[in-house]
């Protein structure tokens, strides 16, 4: 025990040396360049839907990186308030602080709890700055927004849960699903920068559900073949944080045709093309529930 309190004693004076030390570099090198961006604040429209904005995240408890990525999210949602006129909720955020994946949740923020108001299609960093003297991380950032037309249809949702929150690497993932509406489905895994689409696949190819009717991914027919699927981690890690999207459409959602062929049986799409295509969906057309569940080897 009294190692192990000795270890993370010394982990924390490390990570605080490396704060310290690059926060005087950065001191330093700030006065040689023009930081006036992370007084200003301002947001700045560039035009079709682009703004140019700070964002910022606390150093405290987290790595220069996870800040740095948490300053980015600050960005997007900033853009999203503005270009939208709606507040964007912090479950996002709250997420993030839990895990030190970034890629999976930088990516999430895209994708999760934005699409029926409005949803981050591209950011770009211009400039970043780590203030070690108030443990504050900036960042500069281009981001583009998009936002969907027509209103919700409030009468039309979805509700979605998992077997379990937490799995083991290697356990199967099943998923249960109700509409109030008859619809089309669409389940997506968001891992390692990419998006899979679970539902529909190679061996369950009608997406179509009825209203009020709940249903099994996979099935129990599809169970008896083995469709499985699988949680699994990535190589090299201990655990991840899986985040898994529902969306239901009145009409049918093709989000196949943008899609390849995993060794699987399910779809990998393009972040880039999903956010697109899920763009042009009235509001009243779509519908959307979030899951997140744990992998531990």
């Amino acid at each position: 025990m009294k190692e192990l309190l000795e270890n993370k004693l010394f982990t924390t004076c490390i990570i605080l040396l490396c704060v310290f030390v690059f926060g005087k570099t950065n001191s330093a090198c700030a006065k040689e360049k023009n930081n006036s961006w992370i007084i200003n604040n301002d947001i700045k429209k560039l035009g079709k839907g682009w703004y140019e904005l700070t964002g910022n995240a606390s150093l405290k408890n987290v790595t220069p990186k996870n800040a740095e990525n948490k300053a980015i999210l600050d960005a997007c949602r900033k853009a999203l308030e503005f270009h939208c006129g709606v507040q964007v909720t912090s479950q996002t955020h709250k997420t993030l602080a839990k895990t030190n994946e970034n890629v999976v949740q930088n990516d999430f923020i895209l994708l999760s709890r934005q699409t029926s108001d409005g949803i981050v299609l591209e950011k770009k960093v211009i400039d970043k700055y780590l203030d070690g003297s108030n443990f504050e991380y900036y960042v500069l950032a281009k981001v583009k927004v998009g936002k969907q037309k027509g209103k919700s249809d409030s009468s039309f949702k979805i509700s979605a849960s998992l077997n379990r929150n937490s799995f083991v690497n290697g356990d199967s993932l099943e998923l249960t699903l109700k509409s109030t509406k008859a619809c089309y489905v669409s389940v997506l895994n968001i891992a390692e920068g990419e998006v899979y689409v679970l539902f529909p696949n190679e061996y369950m190819k009608d997406n179509q559900i009825k209203a009020d009717t709940v249903i099994s991914i996979p099935g129990e027919k599809n169970k008896a073949i083995g469709v499985t699927f699988p949680a699994t981690l990535p190589k090299g890690k201990k655990k991840e944080l899986g985040v898994i999207k529902v969306i239901a459409t009145k009409e049918q959602f093709p989000i196949t045709d943008l899609s390849k062929i995993t060794p699987y049986g399910t779809y990998s799409v393009a972040f880039k093309k999903l956010r697109l295509q899920i763009l042009d969906i009235p509001k009243d057309q779509i519908t959307e529930f979030d899951l997140q569940y744990n992998i531990s080897d």
